[in-house]
């Protein structure tokens, strides 16, 4: 909201996703049933493997966790950030087919845009990576107007002054969907979001996006 900023991002944990319960997506039985609350893990999860049961799943993570180990899944998708800080990353493979959700594993320190002496006293923390990098992811979901209901992946990564942006726009059943990946400025990283934004619309991202939000309400 106007007025408000975010003021720092510390060091980045993790982006990626984790599958638990198997050791990749390719292991899993035709059929599987697969527990995910998030519409951009389902549809991405749908998009490789159509013959997988995706089901909801809501919970914090022990509680996911648990209902794995008693049968309910036969694999779980999670963030490997939230189980790296639980302690229990051990507990989930890489699932590195997957884009990640736009800023996963980062956390923002957001601070009233007039307040001076809160943004000095936070400027240390911040990471100047993690920053790059969401302010690209941020930059394309702005762009895009995506919401929580919309299956959108992003996830930046800064190698010295090259940005690389990967992104994925699909619907909720894995039917259709883009992906695209783009090397930018590390300079100027809102630059690079509205631009790999600019080449999923033009490729058709928002009627997908449009399509995935009549099919949530």
């Amino acid at each position: 909201p106007a007025g408000l900023s975010i003021v720092a991002v510390p060091e980045r944990a993790d982006p990626g996703d984790a599958l638990c319960g198997a050791e990749s997506v390719a292991e899993l039985d035709e059929g599987a049933v697969v527990g995910t609350a998030s519409v951009r893990r389902r549809a991405q999860l749908l998009a490789l493997r159509p013959d997988l049961d995706v089901r909801e799943l809501r919970g914090n993570v022990d509680t996911r966790l648990r209902r794995l180990a008693e049968g309910d899944f036969d694999a779980i998708v999670l963030a490997r950030a939230g189980l790296e800080r639980l302690g229990r990353a051990g507990e989930g493979a890489p699932l590195t087919e997957l884009v990640p959700a736009p800023g996963q594993g980062c956390l923002a320190l957001e601070a009233r845009t007039d307040d001076a002496p809160t943004i000095e006293a936070t400027a240390s923390l911040s990471d100047r990576d993690a920053v790059v990098a969401l302010t690209a992811e941020r930059a394309l979901v702005t762009t895009l107007e995506a919401t929580c209901h919309t299956p959108i992946g992003a996830h930046a990564m800064a190698d010295g002054r090259v940005l690389r942006l990967t992104a994925f726009v699909g619907l909720p059943d894995g039917s259709h969907w883009i992906r695209d990946e783009l090397d930018g400025d590390a300079a100027g990283p809102a630059e690079l979001g509205r631009e790999v934004a600019r080449r999923l619309e033009a490729a058709g991202a928002r009627e997908l996006l449009a399509e995935a939000e009549r099919a949530a309400t």
